[in-house]
């Protein structure tokens, strides 16, 4: 079993080999439900005021922007994008 540093070391490792930097589409079907829970783990995964240990140590400031992208666009293509602000909202309050 790899300890979280080991781990690491292994993302960081494939994050740099050849051809992860390539754009793949993905068909994707996922129900609103789903789609609105997989934002919000995406949210509070690249949150800048949790600390990053572990896998998410490797994010650095281009994946954290890409994968906002990728979030936002999420959220358009399953209409949900008032629905995800209002509730950020609520989480503000």
């Amino acid at each position: 079993m790899l300890t979280s540093k080991d781990a690491t070391i292994v993302y960081e490792t494939l994050l740099i080999s050849p051809g992860m930097n390539e754009i793949i589409k993905i068909p994707l079907a996922l129900r609103r439900k789903v789609l609105l829970m997989l934002v919000k783990l995406i949210e509070q995964a690249i949150d800048k005021d949790v600390v990053k240990e572990g896998l998410l140590s490797v994010l650095d400031e281009e994946m954290t922007e890409e994968l906002q992208k990728t979030t936002q666009a999420l959220l358009e293509r399953g209409g949900l994008e008032q629905l995800s602000e209002r509730l950020n909202s609520l989480n503000l309050k």
